[in-house]
């Protein structure tokens, strides 16, 4: 039965849903637009299926988190792999809209046969009609290259039978380092495929050159090439061969044999003769060999040959001399020469200097996004920032990777109300603006600040109290005089505890990290500590508690009302089985202080599950799971009395209470019943116990300016008024 749960359509619509968000959330990619995928989907959901075990199939949270991981990897992988480009298999096109299908049935056969016909016509054509026979030195002629019965074994013979589609062709593209792209606006099915080849741009073109600037063509016969552009290659052979088969002296090859005895005596007398000298060339190397060997045989003085070497070697130092310029220094020219030359130099360092612009980025860093479920280790006061993560990284990430830094600040920081407790007296109320500043630590960028201690040295900026934003929970009637519902005593607790406040700090100078010398090449990650003066955490107890069992209450006309902080809710407006409602109660593993998780915060869960989703299981658990979280109702009851039997807890419980599913009908007058539904249609006890809870309200934000150093394209691309 749970098999049959698990494919049902509504599972896995809902399992989809998941990986859509995860895989957007990951690599920014919407899957969810393409429906080839979400077949793709289900197929996977029938191989886990088949590969688990019975065990395994009984728990069907267990499948459904096994489905949606391994999908969420193989996605990212998929887009990873191919860097969102087009280069992806038949079975998905990925362009630069997202994912394409390419289709199978787009068949080519017809044109790449039509292409095979012209062109043995052509070459009949050439080789019958127009009488000339063209020599294949490496092999045969190409009518009958074309015309051999190739062996039924060879690929070739093969050809023309071959079931060519845009799935083939562009394996075989892709395997030659080119692209098979299709029209994202063309209609389906129709053939507007396009071959992109691999071109220089004229910046690569540039970059070869001798002389900065200069566009230089990547051919050298690039008139030659231009005017082949578009000609016939059967006309191109033949004007090859017929200027090859006239042996004159204007011709490209010279035939001495079939030359007359004119044409013979005159290609003779140019080759010998030497601007109309009667002495040949022949004559004058004759002479020169001569005179060579004469020189050979004479005997001669060895005092003559020395001062001959000596002669030679001041006629050398002369030439050195007389040709450098006084020991090859630039200033000893024309002072007048010597002052062009500069001022040429200097315009063309400046024409040539490349120009720049400073960029403004801005970037938004809340603590809740950090990888609260699993990284324990990081805290809403301690934690990475990471800058264009990898797929598969669930931490806190900004998808852009700023390059040449020239500057980063911070412009200030929101920070909840928080509050130090002290254990053994938890009356004292001390929360973060009992601090004079605060310090903020990032260990990537330094040097910002010099104290008279380690925590100042280390201090990127330090944070004052500026602003505070806030909002009342609760009317003042309802907190104090005979209407209060609180029932703990005394009525507020402590100060702005039914209050939803946030402290607004900005640094003390404005200070910033200045890159003067040269710009950061890179900035890849951030870590962002908060500490006091002291350089000690704000506060060491944590914003996210271990689900231990999620159940709903027994109804409210069941309830002792004075167990609970808060009286009972008031149900939904017109109400009549009001007394039959319940509250759903979440256990954590941990107790917490009622400092921490107060009426109204914001509470997120991930990680919720049931093994048993039959009934409304498998709705309970998307709305446990739900990404606008729940807001807290009631806790228990806070005992501030002094200890006598060791039973008053001093405000650190262990129960929260939200509010059950159930949406009011259009006209938001009373309860659309069939939303509602309670535990009496759901296994709870088939909890797998893996769920965690943050609260939102205990979070910081950051707000940075990252000033990065870009070239200045105005003047390539001016704006125009139009």
């Amino acid at each position: 039965m749970n098999r049959e749960n698990f494919l049902s359509p509504q599972n896995i619509g809902i399992n989809y849903k998941y990986v859509c968000q995860n895989v957007q959330q990951r690599t920014g990619k919407n899957i969810a637009k393409y429906p080839t995928l979400e077949t793709q989907f289900n197929n996977m959901a029938k191989i886990v299926a088949d590969k688990s075990n019975s065990q395994e199939l009984d728990n069907l949270s267990l499948l459904n988190n096994k489905l949606v991981d391994q999908a969420t990897t193989f996605f990212c992988k998929q887009i990873d792999k191919r860097g969102g480009s087009s280069q992806v298999s038949a079975a998905n096109e990925f362009n630069s809209g997202g994912y394409k299908t390419l289709s199978a049935s787009d068949n080519q056969s017809a044109e790449y046969s039509g292409e095979v016909t012209q062109r043995n016509q052509s070459l009949a054509m050439h080789n019958s009609g127009s009488g000339v026979v063209y020599d294949m030195p490496m092999g045969e002629s190409r009518s009958a290259a074309a015309n051999k019965q190739l062996p039924a074994g060879d690929p070739l013979a093969r050809m023309n039978n071959l079931h060519i589609n845009n799935a083939t062709v562009a394996d075989m593209m892709l395997n030659r380092g080119q692209v098979l792209n299709q029209d994202s606006d063309a209609t389906p099915g129709a053939n507007s495929s396009s071959i992109m080849p691999f071109n220089m741009d004229d910046e690569v073109a540039n970059m070869m050159s001798n002389e900065p600037g200069q566009d230089l063509p990547l051919y050298q016969n690039i008139m030659e090439l231009q005017q082949a552009d578009g000609g016939d290659p059967m006309a191109r052979a033949a004007r090859a061969e017929q200027e090859r088969s006239q042996p004159t002296l204007s011709g490209r090859l010279l035939s001495y044999t079939d030359l007359g005895v004119e044409e013979r005596e005159r290609a003779t007398a140019r080759m010998i003769s030497r601007s109309g000298d009667i002495n040949g060339v022949m004559e004058d190397r004759n002479n020169t060999d001569a005179e060579t060997l004469s020189q050979r045989t004479t005997l001669v003085d060895p005092l003559e040959m020395y001062k001959m070497t000596e002669h030679g070697k001041k006629q050398i130092m002369d030439r050195m001399t007389n040709g450098s310029v006084s020991g090859n220094d630039v200033r000893a020219i024309d002072p007048l020469a010597d002052n062009l030359f500069m001022e040429k130099i200097l315009s063309i360092q400046r024409d040539m200097q490349p120009k720049y612009m400073e960029r403004t980025n801005y970037i938004i860093v809340n603590s809740v996004d950090r990888d609260w479920y699993g990284a324990p280790n990081d805290t809403r006061y301690s934690f990475r920032v990471n800058f264009k993560p990898n797929r598969f990284y669930m931490g806190a990430g900004i998808l852009d990777l700023y390059r040449n830094v020239t500057s980063v600040e911070l412009v200030n920081a929101v920070l909840p109300q928080d509050c130090v407790s002290i254990p053994f007296d938890n009356r004292v109320y001390i929360d973060i603006l009992s601090f004079p500043y605060l310090l903020l630590q990032i260990p990537e960028i330094t040097d910002v600040f010099r104290g008279t201690n380690s925590h100042s040295d280390r201090t990127f900026s330090i944070l004052l109290f500026d602003k505070q934003h806030d909002g009342s929970v609760l009317s003042y009637d309802y907190i104090t005089g005979a209407s209060s519902i609180v029932n703990s005593t005394p009525t507020s607790q402590y100060y702005r505890e039914y209050r939803k406040t946030f402290y607004k700090y900005t640094p003390a100078y404005f200070e910033k990290k200045q890159y003067y010398n040269q710009p950061l090449a890179s900035l890849s990650h951030m870590t962002l500590n908060l500490a006091t003066p002291a350089g000690e955490n704000l506060n060491t107890y944590s914003d996210v508690l271990v689900i231990d069992d999620v159940k709903f209450t027994g109804a409210f006309t069941g309830l002792t009302p004075t167990n609970f902080e808060y009286d009972l809710a008031t149900s939904y407006p017109n109400d009549s089985s009001w007394g039959t409602r319940k509250y759903i109660r979440i256990e954590s593993s941990t107790c917490f202080s009622n400092k921490l998780f107060r009426l109204g915060d914001l509470i997120k869960i991930k990680g919720y599950g049931l093994t048993d989703t039959s009934g409304n299981g498998s709705a309970f658990v998307n709305f446990i799971n739900r990404e606008e979280g729940h807001y807290i109702l009631n806790t228990d009851i806070t005992n501030l009395a002094a200890q006598t039997g060791g039973a008053n807890n001093q405000g650190f419980t262990g129960n929260i209470y939200i509010a059950p599913p159930g949406n009011l009908t259009s006209n938001l007058c009373m309860l659309d019943t069939s939303t509602y539904y309670d535990d009496s249609s759901i296994t709870l006890s088939s909890y797998n116990r893996s769920g965690k809870l943050i609260n939102t309200n205990l979070q910081t934000h950051y707000f940075f300016k990252i000033t990065t150093r870009e070239g200045d394209v105005q003047q390539v691309t001016r704006p125009m008024n139009v």
